[in-house]
C-alpha cells in the first residue's frame, strides 16, 4: 500500500468530513418551505459520512487491492448508495413535493436486496459464477444511473419552466450549478469504478478530483440554502394550460387584457424584479389566470414576455436617444446587469445593442 496514497486519502477524507460537519451545523429555518432543504441536507450529510466511513474501513482492513473481489463489490455498493443519495437530494432541491418517503424507501430496499445478493455471491459462489452475478449487478448500476439522468433532467427542466413563468429575471441561471453538480456527481460515480483498474498514481488524481467536488458542492449548497427564500415563492406556483371548455376561467382571463394593456402602455415592465405575483397583485387578478393568459396570448413564458417588452423598449431608446451610452440602456429598461442585457438583446434581435444602433444610423446615412 503506497504511503503517498494513504496520506492523500486521509487528507481527502478529512476535508470531506469537515465539509459534512459544516453542512450538519448550518442552521436551516424550521419552516414548511424549507423542508426540502432540510431533507437534502440530511441526505447529503449521510452521503458524505458514508464515503468517509467506507474508505476508513478499507484502509483499516488493508483492502485496497483492485484485483480482489471485495474491492469491486464494495466500490459498486458504495457508488450505488451515493448515486441514490445525491440524486434524491438534488431532486429535493428543485421539487419538494416529488421526493416522497415511499419512493425513497422503495429505492433503498431494491439497492439493499441487490447488495445482499452480491455479497452472498461473493462469499458462497465459485469465482466464475460470482463474476456473472457481479456484472449483472453492474448492469443494474448502469440502469440506475441512466434512470437518474432521465428523472433529474425532466424535473430540472420543469423547474426552470416554473421559474421562467414566475420571475422576470433569468433565475434559472442561478440554479445552473445544480445541473452542473448532478453531472459532476454522475462523473464521480462512473470514475469510481474505472479508478479500480488504473495505476495508483492516477488513482491519487481521482481522489483529489472527487475531494474537490465534495468540498465545492458543500460550499454551493450552503450558499443556496442561505438564498433559498429568493426563489421559494415559485415553488408553490405551477403554470397550467386552460381547457377550452373551462368557460369561467376564460372569462377571468379576458378581464385581464384591458388592465394588462394599460400596464404595458405605462411601461410597468421596466421596473426591476417584477414577478408574476407582484404583477397579479397590481392588476388585482389571480396568478394562475394571469400566467395562463400570457402563455396563451403571447406563446411565451412570463420571463420571455417581459424580456421581449424590455428589449423592444431598448431598441426604441437606442435609436431615439443616441446620446445615451449602450451600457446605460439596460438599466433604463429594467435590466441593470450588463451581460444579461446584452444576452437578452442578442437572443431576440440577433445583434448586440451597439451593432443594432450602428447599423441603423449607417443605413440612414446611406453608407
Amino acid at each position: 500500500m503506497s504511503q503517498i496514497y494513504i496520506a492523500v486519502l486521509l487528507l481527502s477524507l478529512s476535508a470531506i468530513a469537515t465539509a459534512a460537519f459544516y453542512l450538519l451545523r448550518f442552521a436551516i429555518p424550521k419552516e414548511d418551505e424549507m423542508k426540502n432543504c432540510q431533507l437534502a441536507r440530511t441526505l447529503l450529510v449521510c452521503a458524505y459520512f458514508i464515503i468517509v466511513a467506507a474508505n476508513i474501513a478499507i484502509l483499516t482492513l488493508g483492502q485496497i487491492n483492485s484485483d480482489l473481489p471485495y474491492s469491486l463489490v464494495f466500490t459498486l455498493l458504495i457508488s450505488s448508495f451515493e448515486a441514490f443519495l445525491f440524486n434524491t437530494a438534488l431532486i429535493a432541491l428543485i421539487h419538494r413535493n416529488l421526493v416522497k418517503g415511499r419512493i425513497r424507501y422503495f429505492q433503498i430496499i431494491v439497492i439493499g436486496i441487490l447488495s445482499a445478493i452480491l455479497l452472498t455471491a461473493m462469499f458462497t459462489l465459485p469465482p466464475d459464477l460470482f463474476k456473472v452475478i457481479f456484472y449483472i449487478c453492474l448492469s443494474g448500476y448502469v440502469v440506475q444511473l441512466t434512470y437518474y439522468v432521465y428523472r433529474f433532467l425532466k424535473e430540472f427542466n420543469h423547474y426552470c419552466n416554473r421559474l421562467d413563468n414566475f420571475f422576470s429575471d433569468d433565475e434559472s441561471q442561478r440554479i445552473s450549478w445544480i445541473r452542473n453538480s448532478f453531472f459532476m456527481a454522475l462523473s464521480v460515480g462512473i470514475l469510481s469504478l474505472i479508478a479500480l483498474f488504473i495505476p495508483s498514481y492516477l488513482y491519487i488524481a481521482y481522489v483529489v478530483a472527487f475531494t474537490v467536488f465534495y468540498v465545492y458542492f458543500a460550499a454551493k449548497i450552503i450558499t443556496y440554502f442561505s438564498k433559498y427564500h429568493q426563489i421559494s415563492p415559485a415553488e408553490s406556483f405551477i403554470a397550467i394550460s386552460v381547457p377550452q371548455e373551462n368557460i369561467d376561467m376564460h372569462r377571468g382571463m379576458e378581464l385581464i387584457a384591458p388592465a394588462l394593456e394599460k400596464w404595458i402602455e405605462s411601461k410597468g415592465y421596466i421596473q426591476q424584479g417584477i414577478t408574476l405575483k407582484t404583477l397579479a397583485s397590481k392588476l388585482c387578478t389571480n396568478q394562475t389566470y394571469l400566467s395562463a393568459y400570457i402563455n396563451s396570448s403571447t406563446g411565451y413564458t412570463f420571463r420571455n414576455w417581459i424580456s421581449m417588452l424590455r428589449v423592444e423598449e431598448a431598441r426604441r431608446l437606442l435609436l431615439e436617444q443616441d446620446n445615451i451610452p449602450v451600457s446605460y440602456i439596460g438599466e433604463k429598461v429594467g435590466i441593470p446587469n450588463k451581460s444579461s442585457f446584452f444576452r437578452q438583446f442578442v437572443n431576440i434581435t440577433g445583434k448586440t445593442p451597439g451593432s443594432y444602433r450602428d447599423e441603423f444610423f449607417s443605413s440612414k446615412a446611406g453608407w
